[in-house]
């Protein structure tokens, strides 16, 4: 599997794929970055599966590890969402008749990609900047 690197530039940090993530994935990752009890400001490309996050390139690590956790933990965040936003499943024709916990699975199965995230942080290699410049 290929591994991904993080670039950064002085006052924002990065991520660039050495290949492209799945939409799913990409959608998965916006999705836990809105949930992060802290605000991480960012702007996400579809057409060229990037993120630029703007937040000091030390806090990267940090993020990262955040985000691993909030996804393997994701359920009642879908939980939530779904309660707050039912267009989530319009994607799905009979997905929005189903109970709370369904929508959820039909979800992960058909928009997100929450295992995918998963192995893209794990596979993530941040390269910081050097100290001693």
């Amino acid at each position: 599997m290929r591994r991904t690197s993080a670039q950064y530039s002085s006052k924002r940090a990065s991520w660039c794929c050495t290949r492209s993530p799945a939409p799913a994935i990409n959608r998965s990752l916006v999705f836990l970055l809105n949930c992060l009890d802290i605000p991480v400001s960012y702007v996400y490309r579809e057409e060229d599966s990037s993120f630029t996050l703007l937040l000091a390139p030390v806090r990267l690590p940090e993020l990262v590890t955040q985000l691993d956790l909030f996804a393997q933990q994701v359920d009642d965040y879908l939980v939530l969402a779904v309660q707050e936003n039912p267009g989530l499943l319009d994607f799905t024709k009979w997905g929005a008749s189903l109970p709370v916990i369904y929508q959820c699975d039909v979800l992960k199965e058909g928009y997100f990609d929450f295992d995918g995230v998963m192995t893209f942080l794990q596979c993530l290699v941040l390269i910081l900047p050097s100290q001693n410049r």
